[in-house]
């Protein structure tokens, strides 16, 4: 288990999931919930919301990052 993995574990474990995801804005949270607690794909998502996959990627990785500092 890498640091990533575990920190994505204990967003999808954590029964307080509400009110961790509320330091994010609505998009935000919605890329938090359909990858890490949904299982979606960044390919998925990126043909969801018509945008290119990095972009995604990008979104997402910003939102877990804001997630890290606010739930240590």
């Amino acid at each position: 288990f890498n640091y990533e993995a575990q920190f994505e574990a204990q967003i999808a474990g954590d029964d307080n999931i509400d009110k961790l995801l509320s330091c994010l804005n609505e998009h935000q949270q919605f890329l938090i919930r359909k990858c890490l607690l949904e299982g979606w794909s960044y390919t998925d998502l990126a043909k969801l919301e018509v945008k290119d996959e990095s972009a995604i990627r990008h979104a997402v990785d910003r939102a877990k990052k804001k997630l890290k500092k606010v739930s240590k």
